[in-house]
């Protein structure tokens, strides 16, 4: 269906071949006129585009709107600047999408901004870093060290600052006080020391294996959504729930794993400190 939105009378040579008979109309009653293309090629068309192009609907169905002003610019002119129009707003919807972003906040500021470093070493990486990768893992990654920083900056460091304060003045007090029961006191820590430094890299190296299994998880979810008629036509939908699930499932295991570390790591150290308070006093 094409619509023709005519103000003053248009030239002969300006009309296409299917709209040569509305011509002495046109000359005398310059209104709308809506013409009628049901040709099985047209049809054809129409239902490509509306499959295609949904959201540039004023183009499907073969629906042109259709100039024509003083200066005389013909038809196709028309056509070709909404159609140029139109793909011009794809476009920018298009680059809108895929200009991801990385939100890192400042725990000290409160805010977030975009951090273009990011972007700028994901684009210097060579085509064999890539290759190594799934489609997703880079984002998932970016964005789970970004969370990763954010946690371990945004409360751990105040706490942190805190905790040396704290010893630092403890021990300027004890020692001013009494230096032989702070001598006493002193060998709780390389005792607790001793009992963290194993249990802290069994926790680290558990968790770096949990890392790399969740962008795993996440690339069966995209991949899944982007292929999900193909795994409907095949009839692949158990399998494909199967080892998303797996995925997680060893995920999960890994972090029962630090349940136990946990354990002993904070009772070791609640020994300690009993034990050398009882030694002192």
């Amino acid at each position: 269906m094409i619509t023709i939105r005519s103000s003053v009378s248009p030239q002969r040579d300006s009309l296409s071949p299917p709209l040569l008979h509305q011509q002495n109309s046109l000359k005398q009653n310059p209104r709308t006129y809506i013409i009628l293309d049901d040709s099985p090629k047209r049809r054809a068309s129409r239902r490509a585009e509306q499959r295609f192009d949904s959201n540039a609907a004023i183009m499907s169905a073969t629906l042109y709107e259709i100039r024509t002003d003083d200066n005389g610019r013909s038809w196709r002119q028309s056509v070709a600047e909404l159609k140029l129009r139109r793909l011009t707003e794809l476009n920018q919807r298009l680059q809108e999408y895929l200009s991801w972003r990385v939100p890192v906040s400042k725990a000290a500021v409160g805010y977030s901004h975009t951090h273009p470093p990011d972007r700028r070493k994901a684009s210097q990486e060579k085509v064999s870093y890539f290759n190594e990768l799934s489609n997703g893992s880079t984002a998932t990654q970016v964005t789970t060290d970004g969370n990763r920083i954010y946690q371990g900056i945004a409360k751990e460091l105040g706490l942190l600052i805190q905790a040396i304060t704290l010893l630092v003045s403890a021990f300027v007090v004890a020692l001013s006080v009494q230096w032989k029961l702070t001598l006493v006191i002193i060998s709780m820590l390389p005792a607790i020391d001793m009992a963290s430094g194993p249990a802290i890299s069994a926790i680290v190296e558990i968790e770096s294996r949990t890392v790399v299994l969740h962008p795993a998880a996440a690339v069966i979810a995209g991949d899944v959504l982007s292929s999900i008629r193909t795994i409907h036509a095949f009839s692949a939908q158990a399998k494909i729930i199967r080892r998303y699930g797996k995925t997680w499932e060893e995920a999960r295991e890994f972090g029962c794993k630090q349940s136990p570390i946990f354990g002993a790591l904070f009772a070791a150290q609640n020994f300690i400190v009993m034990s050398g308070t009882a030694l002192a006093f």
